[in-house]
């Protein structure tokens, strides 16, 4: 029989083989990345080139925006102009959102906030200022306060499009890395296992290979303490705009892939995005907030999916395509043309429209 002090001395040899090749395995993954493997910049067209070792090192992240118990600071909005008669005032356009207003996937002047300026100006005959506030991975806090800080500017903006998505209840945690837009682990900073997995190329890449085959759905904001959090602060926001004399318009948007919902093996990918699409409509009534519910958009108007998503839906029957194609853009530009100009009539000195454009 193996003595005590045999048995001891065996155990340490095991602890020991297995800290030697955790110690292997970090060293030739730091070797083979530049950068947390989780941090590689999101995929998607005109996306950086997949292969983690051209990711550059991090110096400085920021922290992600959708916490809503943190301070946050908001990025720089971009500008973009549109000429027109100098006899009209300039009117300024703030549009807020995720990576759907931002244009994930396709050119600046391809995404669905510069082509709704370049309608506008082409109707009004006004020069137009478009200034997009947003960054992908927001979430519902990140949102409420993208608008804030678009209504915080001066001179005061002469509308705000506020995009809301049917995934903003889901927890993002997203740092930006230069101009990419990366992910982290949830909650990084309130867990020690996710620490580690900030800092250990060996603990992070388990974390992102469970994160990608848990069978657990995302994790999602939607407790009361959110509800009351949300209703009350998009109620001020209204109610500040209007003081202000802004029109606030407030679109509500979901995945291009949601006329693929009703396929099988989808109910898992899509169960979550109609729930919280759901729950966010129902905040809206709550808060007496009108908005433009284009969530049904994409169900009669063909395929207008990005084209690398819709590649990877071809080999993914489970993968749930968000973006659209510039096709895709050039349509919700069209759908949110006659609330822009109406909101923005008295602003461009238009006559006022004859029939009010339908609202939530």
């Amino acid at each position: 029989m193996m003595s005590r002090r045999n048995r001891r001395v065996r155990r340490w040899f095991v602890l020991g083989g297995i800290l030697a090749g955790l110690l292997l395995a970090e060293v030739v993954l730091r070797a083979l990345y530049d950068a947390l493997p989780s941090r590689v910049g999101l995929r998607g067209e005109g996306a950086p080139p997949r292969d983690p070792r051209t990711t550059p090192r991090l110096s400085a992240v920021e922290r992600a925006l959708a916490v809503c118990q943190e301070p946050w600071r908001p990025p720089t909005a971009t500008r973009s102009t549109w000429p027109g008669s100098p006899d009209l005032p300039p009117l300024r356009l703030w549009t807020t959102g995720d990576s759907m207003k931002a244009g994930w996937g396709v050119q600046p002047y391809e995404s669905f906030a510069s082509l709704l300026a370049e309608q506008v100006a082409r109707q009004t005959g006004a020069p137009v200022e478009l200034h997009n506030l947003g960054q992908p991975g927001l979430g519902a806090c990140g949102q409420v306060h993208m608008i804030e800080a678009a209504l915080a500017t001066r001179p005061a903006p002469s509308l705000v499009v506020a995009q809301l998505f049917s995934d903003d209840l889901h927890s993002h945690q997203i740092v930006k890395v230069g101009d990419r837009a990366v992910g982290t682990p949830p909650r990084a900073s309130r867990n020690p296992l996710h620490a580690l997995a900030r800092h250990s190329y060996a603990a992070n890449l388990t974390w992102l290979a469970w994160s990608l085959h848990s069978r657990h759905g995302p994790l999602r904001f939607t407790d009361k303490t959110t509800r009351a959090w949300f209703v009350a602060r998009i109620s001020a926001l209204q109610a500040s705009a209007r003081d202000q004399g802004v029109p606030l318009r407030i679109v509500l948007m979901a995945p291009t892939g949601m006329p693929a919902c009703g396929h099988e093996g989808m109910a898992k990918s899509c169960r979550t995005i109609v729930e919280d699409g759901g729950r966010l409509a129902e905040w809206l009534d709550e808060a007496g907030v009108p908005f433009l519910d284009l969530r049904a958009h994409w169900a009669t108007r063909g395929p207008m999916v990005l084209a690398s998503e819709a590649e990877r839906a071809l080999d993914d029957p489970r993968f749930l395509a968000i973006h659209p194609s510039p096709e895709g853009h050039r349509s919700l530009a069209e759908a949110l043309l006659p609330t822009a100009l109406q909101a923005l009539a008295p602003a461009a000195r238009l006559p006022a429209p004859t029939e009010p454009v339908a609202a939530h």
